[in-house]
């Protein structure tokens, strides 16, 4: 997380409620999801990946 150009990282902080004086770097929302999550079926690996060999 950078505060670069967007100025998140110092945004969330605030909300926190995190003391100035320490610098948020990462935020990791956990959970559990309101509702259930719908998975997009996945080709196999196969068409998913390759190895350039040569032959």
């Amino acid at each position: 997380m950078t505060d670069f150009k967007d100025g998140v990282g110092k945004l969330i902080a605030e909300i926190l409620k995190i003391d100035p004086k320490f610098e948020l770097v990462c935020c990791l929302p956990v959970g559990k999801p309101v509702e259930e999550i719908k998975r997009v079926a996945k080709k196999p690996f196969e068409e998913r990946a390759w190895f350039n060999l040569e032959n």
